[in-house]
């Protein structure tokens, strides 16, 4: 037997009983064009369909768990749950991996669905967090002059505590990896660790983090943790 409700519909300004109704509907999030989600609705009177009136965003919700699960990304609940292990305020942990506070809060509550390199940073903050209970101190100390204020890129990430171009080139080369391939586990373009790497652009605060981050990750296991490697660990968070 359906499930009924009675809602306020604030278009038609009425109150009736509705009838639940789910639905499986193809959606499309981002690249990911086929994702089979079951949505809900509430149908009127008439026959339309309707939303929940209480929770407006529950459709969405479901598009984002189903584009997460697809590609293997991490949960808002275990975002949280990780930052909270790890002692950190919200503030904090978006400082410590690169990211502006706004951005971090948005993900955490469900708002936007993080990107590659986001959730890199917290796929391998929760690696961290099963070695070491931390995150590994950056290098990085920031500083308010400009680029234009040095004569070279490579002074100007020395002012800023930045890995040089040589440096991030010399991490991927130890871990034996081609551009194409180091940039995909990184999250980010292979066009962009190209300009990096031959000091065109220096990197910003984020790739700081995930260069550091990679070279930490050599040291300790002569490779990067592979997507399967965060997934046992989310298992058991």
């Amino acid at each position: 037997m359906a499930n009924k409700k009675r809602f306020y519909n604030y278009e038609k300004d009425t109150t009736e009983i509705y009838v639940e109704v789910k639905k499986m509907e193809v959606v499309t999030v981002r690249n990911v064009t086929d994702l089979l989600v079951e949505h809900r609705y509430w149908k009127d009177s008439n026959g339309e369909l309707w939303g929940d009136f209480d929770n407006p965003m529950e459709n969405v919700y479901a598009d984002f768990h189903a584009y997460r699960k697809k590609v293997g990304y991490m949960e808002p609940s275990e975002i949280k749950q990780l930052r909270k292990k790890l002692n950190l305020s919200t503030r904090s942990f978006a400082d410590k991996i690169g990211i502006s506070y706004t951005t971090l809060s948005n993900i955490e509550n469900n708002h936007i669905i993080q990107n590659s390199y986001q959730n890199v940073l917290f796929s391998w903050s929760l690696e961290f967090y099963e070695l070491m209970c931390s995150l590994p101190k950056s290098t990085a100390n920031g500083g308010n002059r400009s680029i234009e204020s040095f004569p070279t890129i490579e002074e100007y990430k020395k002012y800023l505590g930045y890995l040089s171009s040589n440096d991030i080139r010399t991490i991927r080369k130890k871990l034996n990896l081609d551009i194409r391939t180091f940039s995909k586990k990184l999250g980010i373009s292979p066009a962009t660790l190209d300009e990096i790497e031959n000091n065109h652009k220096v990197q910003n605060k984020y790739q700081e983090i995930l260069f550091e981050w990679a070279n930490k990750f050599y040291e300790i296991y002569g490779y990067l943790p592979s997507k399967d490697d965060t997934e046992l660990k989310r298992r058991y968070m």
